[in-house]
């Protein structure tokens, strides 16, 4: 599996973009957005439809203490996205 485009949050769970190919980096395989806690295992808090891919994540701390992760998403083959985004990011499975 491919892991790229990590942010991290006060503290310290990283969230990534995960892939499902083992040896290499295919636009748009099995995608899916992963939060990977102090510690612990990883956990899938989405999956992109396919032939989409995300290449940056930021996760913002809220005043009330839950995380949302905002991330970008596009077509594969494309250089016309959007920014999403998932809130709760800390407990959403």
């Amino acid at each position: 599996m491919q892991q790229y485009a990590g942010s991290v949050s006060s503290d310290g769970t990283v969230y990534l973009v995960r892939t499902g190919n083992l040896d290499h980096w295919v636009c748009g395989s099995h995608t899916k957005l992963v939060r990977v806690p102090v510690g612990g295992p990883g956990v899938v808090i989405a999956s992109l439809p396919d032939n989409k891919d995300a290449f940056s994540t930021f996760a913002l701390d809220e005043m009330g203490g839950s995380t949302t992760m905002y991330f970008d998403r596009f077509p594969c083959g494309t250089d016309v996205g959007g920014i999403y985004r998932i809130q709760d990011a800390d407990t959403t499975s």
